[in-house]
């Protein structure tokens, strides 16, 4: 051990000992001092999703004995949302047009969610009214006639009643601030149907909506699109007339009504284009609102373009409305937020905003792939913060929220909602990103979101459409990557020792030993690892493939070693420890071997000292190939062909604690048959003559491979065989057949 080997393992000793839980190393991005704590920002985002609910067990009685519509039979086309809003008796009044399309050779009825503290008092359609039946949360309407595949259908449901949980999670809010009211929604993931009728699942999405609010004058209302119209009913109330032309799934449907105060800004999108920036803010955040929205969401729109693409509704708005929760919902076109100082921070308001591509404009197929919405959002921050602050930032922005704890990104259970949002889906989620990132390289990356964005605009997506979208793109195989990262339910965590010693060829060799000793699943993750080295040239970088459980590498240089380190700019989401290099076989893997031709390969081990020998174990090598215990080579000619396991095991001489085992499967190829070629010697000619005349009349060796010396093919070695192989060298007889000695 140099002393530069010995001064590291000096400093990672004093970590440990002053409690380095995570046992990382320094990476890029390590010594920037961020303004913002991402993972406190991030389990805020998540816990302010729970539901504000008296207890848990309360949430679980209201979702999970909830059974599916039957979506799977027709696809939401589009929906007019008429509603009237008393806030008063906190009612509403509502109208929902449903239209819609056949997907199956027929249908007669459609079933649809909406729960049963309101009530439904008529659905009808241009034919009249309609026979419906309203049971456990579910309205099915009998369709006026059987509709037939591709054929369209429209109805209308008229329902009233106060929603559930008002203030609570299932999706509408009556409440008040400053003693005026507000009334707010959102309905993430399964809270549409507690204000209205839908099919409320994220992946499908309707072409457009029309939401249509009757309220008090004193009142306005913010939701997603555009305004089309605001009527004075002449009675104290107003009609305000939203409308949205973009594909939209029903969870992204908001309102918000409260006496706000509006302001707007522009994104300058083209030298000759704009698109309005709406805010509809509580009155007394009218000013302190503009000092972290005005010009820094245009400014943001702009930076997100760069890897993204162009905002996705630019025809619409963007636009920021207060409500109240402690948190923020990327509503579509219309993000809700609240009025605190985490409502404003630069993370959260980039993440909402980035939810409009990943989330709004492509929505995860279903709860289970929730990390696709949430994962994508937060690590759009970090590219927001890297063009804005530059890489170094971004290092750290990353490291600040990687995720040490255990379970899958992939939610496995979606029936109870408490396991939809957690850590794992925005922290590790992003992590998944900014490590596919590293693995494919910059240049592939960026054109793989580009090709996703572009193959599921307007539509949904699962991991596993994102994974063939990446694959394609970069031309390699992923499922390893997905399959770890994804379904998997830990991290690696790495120990790891390096030697370095003159290369006789010149320059400096270095041996690197990699071992995984996490517990978690999968037992062995494949990831290429950035290994810095450092020598007086200055810093040279190296990628190994570590896809075994203790694995080897040897990487050359030009000049000596001083310092070797793992993934430098951490890369990878890991734990790491440096320990001292002892004594270990670096050869991981035997060449295979070619039956009747020479064979050589040799087991190396490296140490301090060179009093090692070698053993074998157990297993069996093939025939005829010999091993050398104080050498580790192996040698020899073989007649069999077939695969072989065998371990050695090298030991140290003077300290019994130096030892290591491999564990070697070989295989021997079998060559083409070569009838006739008795002494198997590569050729057909008098030598096999005169093999065959010493086996079967001076008691001589069996012909190496039985079947060559059978010539004849009858089943026995004999003087019948020498006869054939005569005539066929010196009289042009027919060629020797393979025999069938057993």
């Amino acid at each position: 051990m140099n002393k530069y080997q010995r001064c590291v393992g000096i400093l990672l000793a004093s970590a440990a000992l002053l409690g380095f839980a995570s046992m990382g190393q320094a990476g890029a991005g390590d010594d920037v001092a961020l303004s913002f704590d991402p993972k406190a920002i991030h389990r805020q985002m998540w816990e302010d999703m729970k539901p504000r609910l008296a207890s848990r067990a309360e949430m679980e009685t209201a979702w999970l004995t909830k059974t599916a519509t039957n979506w799977r039979e027709y696809d939401m086309d589009y929906y007019r949302i008429d509603l009237e809003i008393n806030h008063g008796a906190q009612v509403i009044y509502g109208r929902v047009g449903i239209y819609g399309t056949v997907v199956v050779p027929s249908l007669d009825s459609v079933m649809v969610d909406l729960l049963d503290t309101l009530t439904v008092d008529s659905v009808y359609d241009q034919s009249g009214s309609l026979v419906f039946e309203h049971l456990d949360d579910r309205v099915t309407v009998h369709l006026d006639k059987e509709h037939v595949q591709g054929e369209s259908f429209y109805f209308t449901v008229v329902y009233r009643g106060k929603p559930a949980s008002s203030g609570g999670f299932l999706g509408f809010s009556f409440s008040s601030r400053n003693g005026l009211p507000l009334i707010t929604t959102l309905s993430e993931p399964m809270g549409a149907r507690s204000w209205w009728p839908c099919n409320d699942i994220p992946r499908d999405k309707v072409d457009s909506v029309d939401i249509i609010v009757t309220v008090d004058t004193s009142l306005v209302v913010s939701s997603n699109g555009l305004v089309v119209s605001d009527v004075d009913n002449g009675n104290g109330t107003h009609t305000t007339h939203w409308k949205s032309r973009y594909p939209i799934a029903p969870y992204l449907i908001s309102l918000a009504v409260h006496p706000y105060a509006v302001w707007h800004d522009w994104y300058k999108y083209s030298p000759v284009d704009s698109m309005p920036l709406d805010f509809y803010v509580y009155p007394d955040e009218s000013l302190n609102s503009r000092q972290y929205f005005k010009y820094v969401v245009a400014h943001m729109l702009t930076v997100l373009a760069g890897p993204f693409g162009l905002y996705p509704f630019i025809e619409e708005k963007y636009g920021c409305t207060h409500f109240n929760w402690g948190g923020a919902m990327e509503h579509q076109t219309n993000t809700s937020t609240t009025s605190s100082a985490f409502g404003y921070s630069q993370p959260v308001v980039v993440h909402e905003l980035a939810h409009q591509w990943w989330g709004d404009m492509v929505t995860c197929s279903d709860w289970h792939h929730i990390w696709m919405n949430e994962g994508f959002a937060t690590y759009a921050e970090a590219l927001y913060f890297e063009a804005d602050s530059g890489i170094n930032y971004y290092h750290a922005y990353m490291n600040s929220f990687d995720y040490p704890g255990g379970g899958s990104v992939y939610i496995q259970d979606t029936t109870n909602i408490w396991n939809i949002f957690g850590a794992i889906v925005y922290d590790k989620g992003g992590w998944v990103l900014h490590m596919l990132r590293h693995v494919v390289g910059d240049s592939l990356f960026f054109v793989s979101l580009e090709n996703y964005r572009d193959q599921y605009t307007w539509s949904y997506a699962s991991t596993e459409d994102f994974q063939r979208v990446v694959e394609n793109t970069a031309g390699i195989d992923l499922g390893w990557f997905f399959q770890e990262w994804i379904y998997g339910t830990g991290r690696p965590y790495y120990v790891y020792s390096h030697l370095s010693e003159p290369d006789s060829a010149g320059g400096w060799n270095t041996y690197l030993h990699i071992s995984q000793v996490h517990g978690a699943l999968p037992e062995v993750y494949t990831m290429p690892i950035d290994i810095r080295i450092t020598s007086e040239a200055g810093d040279e970088t190296k990628v190994v493939l570590n896809n075994r459980r203790v694995q080897n590498f040897v990487l050359h240089t030009d000049t000596e070693p001083f310092v070797v380190t793992l993934d430098p700019d951490r890369w990878i989401s890991r734990a790491a420890m440096w320990e001292d290099y002892t004594f270990h076989i670096i050869t991981d893997t035997l060449a295979d071997g070619i039956q009747t031709l020479p064979y050589a390969d040799t087991v190396l081990v490296k140490e301090a000292t060179d009093n090692y020998r070698f053993e074998m174990i157990s297993g069996t090598m093939p025939e005829g190939w010999v091993f050398d215990p104080a050498t580790g080579v192996i040698s020899g000619t073989t007649y069999q062909a077939g695969e072989f396991t065998f371990m050695i095991r090298a030991y140290d001489l003077l300290n019994a604690s130096y030892k290591d085992s491999v564990e070697y499967a070989v295989h021997v190829a079998a060559v083409t048959p070569r009838p006739g070629d008795a002494d198997a010697d590569g050729a057909i000619n008098i030598g096999d003559v005169v093999f065959l005349i010493r086996h079967i009349l001076r008691g001589g060796p069996l012909p190496p491979v039985p079947n060559w010396g059978d010539v004849n093919a009858d089943c026995q070695i004999d003087l019948a065989d020498v006869v054939c192989i005569v005539n066929y060298i010196f009289r042009g007889g027919p060629d020797p057949q393979l025999g069938c000695v057993e």
